[in-house]
């Protein structure tokens, strides 16, 4: 049983944020054949932060 369960619904959610949720049985997943999703990535740190050499290294993949 799935608490708090919606009869009808559609919502743009990460999948990583329903994985519990399909694995479940409580939301299905629908495929989008031929649309792109894309939404802003913002970094927030301290101004004074030092970043680890690991760190520095991913922040120049981004």
């Amino acid at each position: 049983m799935c608490p708090g369960r919606a009869i009808l619904g559609y919502a743009f959610i990460s999948q990583l944020t329903i994985e519990l949720e399909v694995a479940t049985q409580c939301l299905k997943h629908i495929p989008l054949s031929g649309f792109e999703l894309q939404r802003p990535l913002y970094l927030i740190f301290l101004r004074r932060q030092r970043f680890s050499k690991v760190a520095e290294a991913f922040l120049q993949l981004l």
